[in-house]
Formats: structure tokens, sequence, C-alpha cells
């Protein structure tokens, strides 16, 4: 059995313009009746945006983070961009492959993967476990998650959350240190393929979003025979707090084990935030070795995932 693969690192970076979630919500012209939902029930309080910075820039300075980047450059293979947007602007993938080669990762192959919207971070450990070979201490892929808001439509979810443009980089690769990617699970409820959920269609998915994503959580610590009292903390995308305070209640887990310190600070950064989550997690001491930690996302479309983590060292 080839060894699972691992989480090695992971570091972010989060753009320097920060209006707070009312001020944002007045440049993007959302009705005054969903306003005070953001910060009074929604838990956001700052949406980083980027300004000066370029999309590149943010992931090179991400990079410069990983404390193990350099001695390992050469050994990076792949590079995978987990996008939520399905269309990539040309100086995107342009700024992405400039950073690469800043970085010295001359040699990698620079790929996207698309089509699980919000999920597609998660998605991407399961691209980069196809893409490295079946050897320990071999090779690494970097994975990149966060984006920016290609345009005024992705920058809201209505009555959900506000969308920011922290980037994460993560490397990942076999071995015995950082977090074992334990197991992953990902379902897709196609009816609701339409991300404006038309009509009676926006009820149905507010009633089956909580037990889809309950379902894939049970389903991943059953089939490795764990419970959720083993799981020392959840990892899920900055939404919104309401949301993951209600299925912590409905789980009878405390909401304490619910990393939701980001909501606030950072809104939701598209694929990036279980990756971010548990950088500050584990920076944090939350986070030891032996622990499980469970990462969840979701994406409009309707996706579905999430992931098991044991920390190694």
């Amino acid at each position: 059995m080839p060894r699972a693969l691992s989480l090695l690192e992971v570091a972010y970076a989060v753009p320097t313009r920060m209006p707070t979630a009312q001020e944002r919500v007045h440049e993007l012209g959302i009705a005054s009746a969903e306003r005070m939902m953001t910060s009074h029930f929604f838990g956001l309080d700052r949406v980083p945006l980027l300004q000066q910075e370029t999309y590149g820039g943010l992931v090179s300075e991400a990079c410069r983070g990983l404390e193990r980047l350099p001695a390992l450059a050469d050994t990076v293979t792949h590079v995978v961009a987990a996008r939520t947007n399905p269309v990539i602007h040309w100086q995107e993938s342009q700024e992405l492959h400039e950073a690469c080669a800043e970085l010295g990762l001359i040699g990698a192959t620079v790929l996207s993967t698309t089509q699980l919207a919000c999920a597609s971070g998660l998605g991407a450990l399961s691209v980069a476990n196809a893409l490295l070979p079946d050897v320990e201490d071999g090779a690494t892929c970097l994975v990149v998650a966060g984006e920016p808001i290609p345009n005024i439509g992705f920058a809201y979810i209505p009555g959900t959350t506000l969308m920011s443009e922290a980037v994460s980089v993560a490397l990942v690769r076999r071995c015995s240190s950082g977090a074992r990617i334990v197991d992953d699970i990902t379902s897709v409820c196609g009816q609701f393929f339409d991300a404006e959920l038309p009509g009676g269609q926006l009820l149905a998915f507010q009633q089956r979003y909580p037990v889809a994503v309950t379902e894939v959580v049970q389903r991943l610590a059953e089939r490795n025979d764990i419970t959720l009292d083993d799981v020392e903390i959840f990892l899920p995308m900055n939404v919104n707090t309401l949301s993951w305070r209600r299925l912590a209640a409905q789980w009878d887990v405390p909401a304490e084990r619910f990393w939701l310190d980001n909501v606030a600070r950072l809104a939701h950064a598209y694929g990036a935030d279980v990756f971010i989550n548990y950088a500050d997690a584990l920076a944090a001491g939350r986070i030891r070795a032996g622990d499980y930690a469970v990462g969840i996302a979701t994406g409009l479309g309707a996706t579905f995932s999430a992931v098991l983590l044991q920390q190694q060292d």
C-alpha cells in the first residue's frame, strides 16, 4: 500500500484593502433588508479585496510563507489552481505562471481544476493524489486556492455571505509529516445545477443543505470507524457563523469545536477557506499530533465535500 497523501504545509496571503462588511454591501448595492444580516446574523466584519496587489503577487506572497518550499522546489511536479469560477482570465493565468517562475518551480506543470465551485479546493487534493506517484518522499504538488472576484455577480451569495480575495497555498506529498489525508467524500446534488436557484428551488436547497452536509460528514466518520466526538476540530468554509452554529447544535457538538474565527476577519475566500482555517488552527495549537480534523466545503451547483485529516507531528 502506498503511503497516504499528506498536507505537509499550508500558508496564505490576505489583500491589504479591508472594507467593512457594511461598506462592501453598500458598494455592491445590496438591498437594505439584507445589509444588517451580514454583520448581525452572518458574523461578517471585514472583506479583504485586491487593490494594488495582483493575483500572482498574492500567490507569491503566500508561497513565501511556506518554509519547506525552497528545499522542495525541485520536487514540485504540478501546481494545481483550484478554481470556483470556470472561466479563467488570461491575465490571471499569466500571473500564476510568472509566480511559479519567480519561485523556482520551472519544471512544474501548471493546471487548474473547476466545476466544483467553492468545494474546488478540497477537490484539488484528489487531483493531487492522482497526479503524484505512489512513492514516499518523492514528488510534491502545490495546491493554490482562492481567486479574484471576476464580476459583481460573484461578489455576493444572497442570504449567505460576501466573497473575499485571500489566497491559500499548500504543499502536498506522500510523507510522514504534516496532516495525513485519511479520506475524503464528495456528493453532488445535480438538481441544483442552476446557481441562481430560481423559484422554489431556493427553498429546496436551503432545506437540503444541512442534510447533505451532515450526510457527507457522517459517512466520512463511519467509513473510518470514528465518531464526531473523535474529531478535535471542524474546519468549515467561512460563509457565515449562523449556519455552522446551527449544524453544531444539530450534531450535538460544541460550537467551539468549529473554527469560525476567520468568518469575521476574512469572509468567504472561495476554495481557500478550509486551508486557511487549518493553518490558523494549527498555529493556535488547536490541532496537535494524533488529532483528527474535518474540513467541510460546499459549492453552488451543488457539491458537498468533506476531508478527514490526522495530524502526524
